[in-house]
């Protein structure tokens, strides 16, 4: 009887350090699987603001590209009244200088 006393004190020692181990365990995967939860969420995030920040920098280079295409179209409008201009004052040059030279001639 003492022999089972003594084996039975001995080996609950044996049996709490099992337990820690599988508490220990326990609190281990639960740490793993919140660090994962919180990576994913991490990189989820990160990936959305990427998204994001991609789809501002596309925007806005779309609408800096539609704002110098309208500037060139303005700019060759205003070359081409221009030089219709230019045009015309030169045949009204052209004509005086014919009406100098014919009162020139009379």
């Amino acid at each position: 009887m003492k022999t089972l006393l003594t084996s039975m004190l001995l080996s609950l020692p044996v049996a709490a350090f099992a337990q820690s181990l599988d508490k220990m365990a326990e609190d281990t995967q639960a740490g793993a699987k919140q660090v994962g939860s919180d990576a994913k969420a991490t990189s989820e995030k990160a990936a959305a603001e990427t998204k994001d920040a991609a789809h501002k920098a596309a925007k806005s280079t779309n609408d800096t590209a539609h704002k110098a295409a309208k500037s060139s179209k303005d700019a060759a409008h205003h070359t081409k009244q221009n030089a219709a201009k230019a045009g015309h004052d030169m045949k009204a040059a052209g004509h005086d200088t014919a009406d100098a030279a014919r009162d020139m001639t009379k």
